[in-house]
């Protein structure tokens, strides 16, 4: 008994002690878990509930690391999004055939194979360049992001952030969404693979953050922040786009287990969670993107949604070969 006990608690670090964070003691939950929950009400009741899903396996050992977050809708928030239902059905950008069909192959030809078994042996990396011009041609779409309430970088060509930290940060959840987007189409493509191909996407994805976060490390250094602070406030702020990249995973989770575009043509009565998809994506955006300053039916809030909606549709449809190639362009927004 004393063995499964001891294994059981190696199993469950997070679960097992008690964590401190802005004065309340959360069990079992780290700091970071908390930065994306909705701030408390002015009531002082939570807005969030932090569940433990205790996993069972074949094995005597009890993973209950893994949280979720659920937040606590008021009356108010439900009746909101059942208006915003009915609002995002009738926006037309959200029609499947105004949405980028990409071409391309779903096998990988023989040179695509060949560059991913070069890059996954960590021979050379022959995949992730493609993926980065992508990501950078983002961050140059100085009217795209100022329709959805993000400072154009000042030099986008040669890679320069804004010098004013509030408009820094916009610009880092503008292009977290992007690498969120890439990650996401991965993870799609992983789940239903084998060794090869899941060891492609698990290098894609590292070797894409690790481009991110270099890339903001030494943004955040132009900013103006001390060097000896530099370090802190990238913590900082990966913990915020975590939350975000985390808090989009589980909306689609409970809303669009079955694909983007089915969650799109469900009526009120075919809901797959309890809030509809694009509702619940648009309370994670204003909540994190937005630090929840804008109102509810802010336009740049609003042209966020259907932005991230439409680039999501557009990679669940996507091809595999031409995803590994990175052989595909970014939705428009007409």
């Amino acid at each position: 008994r004393f063995g499964r006990k001891f294994c059981e608690m190696l199993a469950s670090p997070l679960t097992q002690c008690t964590w401190r964070t802005c004065g309340r003691r959360v069990p079992g939950v780290p700091s970071l878990w908390l930065r994306f929950c909705t701030s408390s009400s002015s009531s002082g009741q939570s807005k969030w509930e932090i569940q433990d899903e205790v996993v069972p396996t074949n094995s005597f050992f009890r993973h209950r690391g893994k949280l979720r977050i659920d937040h606590k809708f008021s009356k108010d928030d439900l009746s909101r999004f059942a208006q915003e239902r009915k609002l995002f059905r009738t926006e037309p950008r959200l029609a499947p055939d105004t949405i980028l069909t990409p071409a391309g192959k779903h096998e990988m030809d023989w040179l695509l194979t060949l560059k991913g078994l070069v890059s996954v042996t960590r021979v050379g990396d022959l995949l992730t360049d493609s993926f980065t011009t992508l990501l950078y041609e983002r961050l140059s779409q100085d009217a795209l992001m100022e329709s959805v309430g993000v400072p154009p970088m000042l030099d986008a060509a040669r890679g320069v952030a804004s010098k004013q930290y509030e408009a820094f940060r916009m610009q880092m959840y503008w292009f977290a969404l992007h690498v969120w987007l890439i990650h996401s189409k991965q993870h799609m493509i992983q789940d239903g693979e084998g060794l090869f191909v899941s060891a492609m996407c698990a290098l894609l994805t590292r070797r894409v953050f690790e481009w991110q976060w270099k890339l903001v490390r030494m943004w955040i250094h132009d900013t103006g922040v001390p060097a000896m602070s530099v370090t802190h406030e990238l913590t900082d702020l990966q913990e915020y786009v975590f939350g975000l990249c985390v808090t989009l995973d589980q909306a689609w989770k409970d809303e669009a287990a079955s694909g983007t575009e089915t969650a799109l043509r469900c009526t009120d009565g075919e809901l797959q969670g309890q809030c509809g998809l694009v509702p619940l994506v648009k309370h994670v955006l204003r909540v994190n993107v937005y630090s929840g300053t804008v109102e509810h039916d802010a336009t740049a809030l609003h042209e966020l949604v259907v932005y991230l909606i439409r680039q999501r549709v557009m990679l669940e449809r996507l091809p595999r070969g031409a995803f590994f190639a990175g052989d595909f362009t970014w939705c428009g927004m007409k």
